[in-house]
């Protein structure tokens, strides 16, 4: 499913994550369930670890099964919004291409060969890297899962010793698996990055590639390398010297340098299209189009003749953002955690978790002004989401004013 802007929203692919993530905790939680919760002094663990030992096998084949069952599905999603970003990035442009037309822009084509869906190098050579970061991905949530039950298995009888019952020492040896969740993998620094997280950013990113691939191709047929570079109300300080400016396209096309604009190649290597950015880059026919006033929602300055934005604002408010989001995987976290626990006590605990990380992100976006509403399909795992509204939100303008 993509979005008004023609970029994947990551619902659906989220979706079926977070139900495969849920299936692969309840089938751990399971494995470790004794049914009638003991006192630690009623406990046998040599017997028990021995118990836990001979079902290892039969729980690593659940999980294979659990995660086979949802590549396929995962696969469609993803190839299917990638598919339709790239018609939605060249029908974008043919249909600017025609509007500047009908306004007496001279726009013929260059001998520029289009390439399809399936046949552009680029493009495919994009789905392959995605390819292999899942694979990759459900390589180390197999290794993950099988490494974090023997841990509670091992770990269980030593943390017995400061726990009252089986199900409170299981759920302090399994902590690692609940607070994070599945892992994709661990980064340099030993941080472990969530399969469900990490899984929806790289389609996200991979469909706004696409898109740009797209327009690239389309607009490339006309002999047109200029983009536009939009601004936000919010803004890293990475993206901010190129926003609201036209530059030329030396990346997803053949721009070479015209003594009037900057490159784009120079502005992604300052940093432009980070990681996770939500800037976007837009087809722009010089004579035609003209570069956007700043929009109202930017914080400006009012100079007397025009309006400039104010860009400590911008950073400001895209620090609050990256707040608010780290409190939506503390909801998250927590959430996990009640439904993985098995102990009441620990249940009971993240409940208050949730609620106390829920009231410190309500009061963040009541107290700062240009913050959007909690977007409350980030904090379901395991439960079907609502409609993602996100990109809506961040307040694109594909409409250039003109």
């Amino acid at each position: 499913m993509i979005d008004a802007q023609g970029i994947s929203t990551g619902e659906e692919v989220r979706r079926i994550l977070e139900q495969m993530e849920s299936g692969l905790i309840v089938n751990y939680r399971n494995f470790f369930d004794a049914k009638k919760d003991k006192p630690v002094s009623q406990v046998d663990f040599n017997k028990w670890q021995r118990e836990q030992l001979s079902k290892f096998p039969t729980y690593q084949r659940r999980n294979q099964l659990i995660i086979k069952s949802y590549v396929k599905p995962l696969n469609k999603a993803i190839l299917d919004d990638l598919k339709a970003s790239y018609e939605f990035g060249m029908n974008y442009v043919t249909k600017q291409v025609s509007k500047a037309k009908k306004k007496g822009k001279l726009l013929q084509k260059v001998g520029y060969t289009i390439s399809s869906f399936g046949k552009n190098r680029r493009v495919q050579s994009q789905i392959k890297d995605i390819q292999n970061k899942l694979n990759y991905a459900f390589h180390n949530a197999i290794k993950d899962l099988d490494r974090q039950y023997l841990e509670t298995v091992s770990t269980t009888k030593t943390i017995a010793n400061v726990s009252s019952t089986l199900h409170s020492a299981i759920d302090m040896a399994g902590k690692t698996l609940l607070a994070g969740g599945v892992t994709a993998g661990v980064t340099s620094n030993g941080r472990r990055m969530n399969i469900v997280n990490q899984l929806e950013l790289q389609t996200v990113e991979g469909s706004q590639e696409i898109m740009f691939i797209g327009e690239g191709e389309k607009a490339s047929e006309v002999g047109n390398y200029l983009v536009y570079i939009t601004i936000h109300a919010s803004s890293c300080k990475l993206c901010t010297p190129w926003q609201n400016k036209v530059l030329v396209d030396d990346v997803y096309q053949n721009g070479k340098t015209d003594g009037k604009h900057q490159l784009l190649s120079k502005a992604i290597e300052q940093g432009l299209f980070h990681y996770n950015c939500r800037h976007n880059r837009l087809t722009f026919i010089e004579g035609v189009d003209k570069i956007p006033k700043v929009p109202g929602y930017v914080p400006h300055l009012d100079t007397g003749k025009q309006r400039h934005p104010q860009v400590g604002k911008q950073h400001a408010l895209y620090d609050k953002e990256q707040i608010q989001r780290k409190m939506e995987r503390q909801i998250r976290k927590w959430k996990r955690v009640e439904f993985g626990s098995l102990s009441d006590k620990q249940q009971k605990k993240a409940r208050l978790k949730v609620r106390q990380w829920q009231a410190r992100r309500n009061h963040l976006v009541k107290s700062t002004e240009g913050l959007y509403r909690p977007q409350y399909w980030r904090e379901k795992p395991g439960y079907k989401l609502n409609k993602d509204t996100r990109w809506q939100d961040l307040k694109y303008n594909k409409n250039l004013v003109n």
